[in-house]
């Protein structure tokens, strides 16, 4: 913990949360208890909080309640995201309410923490080279290690990590011979430094051309007015089709940010922009990408053959 009063955002169903109880417990400090956005502000200006974590989408309720007049965050001196990658939206933002370092967290459930990352000067959240006792690699299809500066699926390992899930036929190749595979794309530096690339399982391909849907996300959400967006692929009658689904109050804004998806494509061709109401994301912020393909299906569906207004 680089700096106190510390507060986790994340409840003690995570590991955060439990890892914040038990530092508490071992420095004698005090454990505050996380609850809605305001109160959580409320803890942070009354306690005199140093350093805070939460999922992104707490740190982004958290921004939600904060104003820059108030000088709601003006005491933090560090902030950690983590449970997925930090958009780059979200940095503007906490900039924009207080002067603390911002380190994104990188680890798993299974695993612990392995690593924290920042902003580069070209916009890049790039990882430090992994604690001392996490050992990592970056791998091909048939994992063999790959070389410095090229992008694999990344495995890692420690002496502490679990090693199955207990009476769950989930995830079922997360371990391998001594491995845990989060599922994640990576590039390791010749310094031991990385870059996560997106999700393994989705890399959307178009004609061809390989994405990391998580650009294009970021793209249209960095359309102002734009409250979310996702990019997903479904089968169409003339074959894979790129969608992207937006929260967004009117259609101009859906049509600005479908332009601007379109930009970080590197020449995917994407059909067009669906608005919704809300994306369905996990409670530290993940998008459930699939959910979205099977919501567009059904929907598609209902509204019948040549429909496209959804």
């Amino acid at each position: 913990m680089p700096a106190r009063p510390y507060f986790s955002l994340i409840p003690l169903a995570g590991s955060f949360g439990v890892y914040a109880l038990i530092n508490a417990m071992a420095t004698h400090s005090t454990y505050l208890v996380p609850g809605t956005p305001k109160e959580n502000l409320a803890l942070i200006a009354a306690e005199f909080v140093a350093c805070v974590v939460g999922s992104v989408a707490q740190l982004e309720a958290l921004c939600d309640e904060a104003t820059p007049a108030a000088g709601d965050l003006k005491n933090l001196a560090m902030i950690y995201p983590t449970g997925t990658t930090m958009p780059p939206s979200l940095e503007q933002r906490l900039r924009a309410l207080s002067t603390a370092e911002i380190q994104s967290a990188y680890g798993a459930t299974e695993l612990g923490p392995i690593a924290t990352g920042t902003f580069d000067p070209d916009g890049v959240l790039r990882f430090t080279q992994p604690h001392n006792h996490v050992d990592m690699q970056v791998v091909d299809d048939a994992g063999l290690p790959l070389s410095s500066g090229r992008q694999g699926l990344l495995r890692i390992r420690t002496d502490t990590m679990v090693d199955i899930y207990v009476g769950a036929a989930v995830r079922g190749d997360a371990f391998n011979d001594g491995w845990f595979y989060p599922g994640d794309l990576a590039t390791v530096a010749s310094d031991g430094s990385f870059v996560l690339n997106g999700r393994a399982t989705e890399v959307a391909n178009i004609g061809g051309v390989k994405v990391d849907p998580t650009l294009v996300d970021e793209a249209a959400r960095s359309i102002e007015g734009i409250d979310d967006a996702a990019l997903f692929t479904t089968e169409g009658p003339n074959g894979t089709e790129a969608i992207l689904a937006v929260v967004c109050p009117d259609e101009t804004l859906a049509l600005a940010a479908l332009a601007a998806a379109r930009s970080a494509a590197f020449g995917m061709v994407i059909e067009t922009v669906w608005r919704v109401s809300a994306l369905p994301r996990t409670e530290h912020g993940k998008l459930r990408r699939s959910e979205v393909a099977v919501q567009w299906e059904t929907e598609r569906s209902e509204a019948g053959p040549g429909d496209r207004t959804l």
